[in-house]
């Protein structure tokens, strides 16, 4: 059985942890205000290129360019994967999930090549035997357009120069506070129809769509893509990193939660054990008269 000392020595260091987990739970919720705010303040310019993208196809039935996707080929394509998992733990079952996902989703381990940005499970995806960029470095937390912009350009030279086929996101899109659904989605090239589907409400409800493109629409087309692209990339970025502060949030309030009820049960237990103590030494004396 414990001693007194040993049970109040408990109870201290289950306080401790509680005063960590409470603080954890608070930043992270900090974090994902902003990160939500950020994005926010962006979404109207990067909504309006996708707009504008439907708006060019749309209205011309010859645009031409490397980036929109082609009749399927027989041929097995090169597929590139970018993995958003978090730079760090306790956040539950967020990177557990996303490593689950990889190896679901990835099969075709000798023709796909894995671009990881957060520094997680990395190592356990390194010994299931994938073939991952090395010269790929980037961490998850604070997402900025600079970073979106860098990994966009990343992108946009392996797919131009032929190193990839396709190019595929896996992350975590936050659904509300409590539900969190792990998402693979084809970036590049794009799916005509897929973007227009996403953009046909937001299209409808722009006023002045008869814009005249210069030179053409099929250069304005090409040199927006990579703007549109950062927008997606960055988009990406906040959910995951969003759904990672809010699985943190999740865990460290069930873990304060816990801490507390084991310190109750502590301190229920110390008293009896106190109690017990005081009652044996009363009747030790008693029985000495």
């Amino acid at each position: 059985m414990s001693s007194i000392n040993d049970i109040k020595s408990r109870i201290k260091n289950i306080e401790q942890t509680k005063k960590i987990t409470k603080a954890m739970h608070l930043i992270s919720s900090i974090k994902l205000t902003k990160a939500k705010k950020e994005h926010n303040e962006t979404k109207e310019f990067f909504d309006k290129i996708r707009v504008t993208l439907y708006d060019i196809i749309d209205r011309s039935d010859d645009i031409t360019s490397i980036y929109i996707e082609k009749e399927m080929s027989l041929s097995v394509k090169k597929k590139a994967y970018l993995v958003l998992i978090g730079d760090n733990g306790l956040a539950g079952d967020y990177n557990y999930n996303t490593i689950k996902a990889v190896e679901k989703y990835i099969t075709d381990k000798d023709n796909s090549v894995l671009m990881i940005a957060g520094y997680m499970g990395k190592s356990v995806i390194r010994k299931n035997k994938y073939n991952i960029d090395e010269t790929f470095d980037y961490f998850v937390h604070n997402p900025t357009l600079l970073r979106a912009k860098d990994m966009t350009n990343k992108f946009i030279d392996m797919y131009s120069e032929g190193q990839i086929d396709e190019l595929y996101v896996i992350y975590t899109d936050m659904i509300n506070s409590f539900k969190r659904e792990i998402k693979l989605i084809k970036i590049l090239p794009l799916n005509i129809n897929s973007l227009k589907e996403e953009t046909k409400t937001d299209y409808k409800t722009h006023e002045n769509n008869q814009i005249k493109y210069e030179p053409s629409f099929n250069d304005v087309f090409n040199s927006l893509i990579p703007l549109y692209l950062k927008g997606v990339i960055y988009s990406l970025l906040v959910e995951a990193y969003a759904s990672e502060q809010s699985s943190r949030v999740i865990a460290m309030d069930s873990a304060t939660r816990n801490a507390k009820k084991i310190i109750k049960k502590l301190k229920i237990y110390y008293n009896k054990e106190r109690q017990s103590r005081i009652t044996t030494e009363l009747n030790e004396i008693i029985s000495r008269d």
